[in-house]
């Protein structure tokens, strides 16, 4: 929103919670942490799925992010190894190297979220026909 609807640079672009604390979100610790608690609470969450659809859908997202996870990984690695892939200025995901850090984010939380709902969904569609 802050990137297309409000037309703010980049660098500013830092969401609602960088909007009160913008150093937190230049924190990689952030992002990896919360990275990493979305990838145990849905394999926590994996033997919840009642119905073979839920799932699939459900281990579709945790495969998701656990790509999502190493690419945090990969980019905490750098900040505190102090070296940089490929040359860059910055820290560099895999991703990075073909789309903008922003989208690619986008992209990434939107493919795990997707599933998620999807698994959700058939999964209480099976508890409304039982009941």
């Amino acid at each position: 929103m802050q990137l297309w609807l409000f037309h703010w640079e980049r660098p500013d672009c830092l969401g609602l919670l960088g909007l009160l604390n913008p150093w937190l979100m230049r924190s990689e610790w952030l992002h990896y942490g919360y990275a990493l608690l979305m990838l145990i609470g849905l394999w926590v969450f994996q033997s919840k799925m009642t119905t073979k659809k839920a799932s699939f859908w459900w281990s579709l997202a945790l495969w998701f992010q656990f790509y999502h996870h190493f690419e945090h990984a990969i980019l905490l690695s750098q900040e505190l190894l102090k070296v940089n892939f490929l040359n860059s200025s910055t820290p560099i995901s895999i991703g990075q190297i073909w789309f903008p850090r922003i989208e690619l984010h986008l992209f990434y939380n939107f493919i795990v979220f997707i599933p998620m709902i999807i698994a959700l969904w058939y999964n209480r569609k099976l508890r409304i026909v039982v009941r």
